[in-house]
């Protein structure tokens, strides 16, 4: 993503795995709870300390497909597993009793941790 600047830069997702990578979880879209013009899933690309090899690790979604709007918090845990905070989409007939915390551009969102574990690549 070096040659793009549409991507918010946000430094509260960066974090430093046990595997000397570098994580970074920016979102698609300029990201504000309240504030955002549109809503765009996160994206997940890492930087080996070794190597120097970035690696681009996709979208970030959730195994049944949903969205993460946005994300706040990055930690690393001792066993590689890396741990994010933010918004997620929430899926849901409208009317329904729903469990979102609110919308973002009118996407139903609320707030999760997101484990992610690098040797599996997977949320």
């Amino acid at each position: 993503m070096n040659d793009r600047r549409d991507i918010p830069y946000a430094t509260l997702t960066l974090v430093l795995g046990q595997d000397r990578k570098l994580y970074y979880a920016p979102p698609a879209k300029e990201f504000d709870y309240s504030g955002s013009q549109g809503v765009g899933g996160s994206h997940l690309p890492s930087y080996d300390l070794k190597t120097e090899k970035i690696e681009d690790l996709g979208d970030m979604l959730l195994p049944d497909g949903r969205r993460v709007i946005g994300l706040n918090f990055a930690d690393a845990g001792p066993d590689t597993t890396l741990y994010f905070v933010g918004a997620i989409e929430v899926a849901g007939d409208r009317g329904a009793e729903s469990e979102s915390a609110g919308e973002i551009a009118g996407v139903p969102y609320r707030l999760a941790l997101i484990i992610y574990r690098p040797r599996r690549d997977k949320l």
